[in-house]
């Protein structure tokens, strides 16, 4: 996942409401994260992912995917990240994720 991100100060994350600036504050994150899911045995399951080219150097993809501690216990959710081209490589400059309400 730490390969997704830009390694700068102006990489963001935000969830559910929470903002993280910065490559480091943003890897802390998501060592905690990990550590959770590692902790509670957390699988992700992937949906579908839409990309969108905004530009040569610019693109938008939208994922969606479910959290799953338990059959019971799923948590669906949905991403939407910012890259920018670096070279051969793209990298999410911007990653916005939250929580979607269960289908009814």
């Amino acid at each position: 996942m730490t390969d997704l991100f830009a390694n700068d100060a102006q990489t963001t994350l935000v969830e559910d409401g929470e903002v993280w600036r910065g490559w480091a504050a943003i890897r802390a994150r998501l060592d905690s994260v990990a550590a959770t899911h590692r902790l509670y045995g957390i699988r992700l399951k992937l949906g579908a992912i839409d990309v969108t080219a905004l530009s040569s150097e610019y693109a938008l993809a939208i994922v969606r995917y479910t959290e799953m501690l338990a059959p019971d216990s799923q948590y669906p959710r949905v991403m939407t990240v910012v890259f920018r081209r670096t070279g051969v490589r793209w990298r999410g400059i911007h990653v916005h994720v939250s929580t979607r309400p269960p289908p009814e």
